[in-house]
């Protein structure tokens, strides 16, 4: 199955130099270095026990870690659930997830 991930993986053979992402930050990747970037994020993930099927919630403001993060853990396996920034720590500790009382693995 093709993803995003396959995508950003053959503009970077094809354009390695060429700007990927950048955000309001001033940060900014090439395609290569997102690259590189995506599969030091998948390897720590995998390092962290996430693999293939694991809902893996992520807390970010948009910015090229975000992406990084998310990228990542597709290619780790896992499926990234966005979680809204904005929540106070109380409000995310309260929020029953989705997926609560189910297997966490998704086939």
């Amino acid at each position: 199955m093709l993803s995003l991930v396959h995508v950003a993986e053959w503009r970077a053979s094809v354009n390695p130099d060429q700007i990927a992402l950048t955000d309001d930050r001033g940060a900014e990747l090439t395609y290569a270095g997102l690259r590189t970037a995506v599969e030091a994020s998948a390897a720590a993930f995998a390092a962290a026990g996430a693999g293939p099927g694991d809902i893996v919630p992520i807390m970010a403001r948009n910015q090229v870690g975000w992406v990084t993060a998310m990228l990542g853990l597709i290619r780790a396996g896992a499926l990234p659930a966005a979680v809204n920034w904005r929540l106070a720590a109380p409000e995310v500790a309260t929020r029953e997830p989705y997926w609560a009382g189910r297997d966490r693995r998704v086939s």
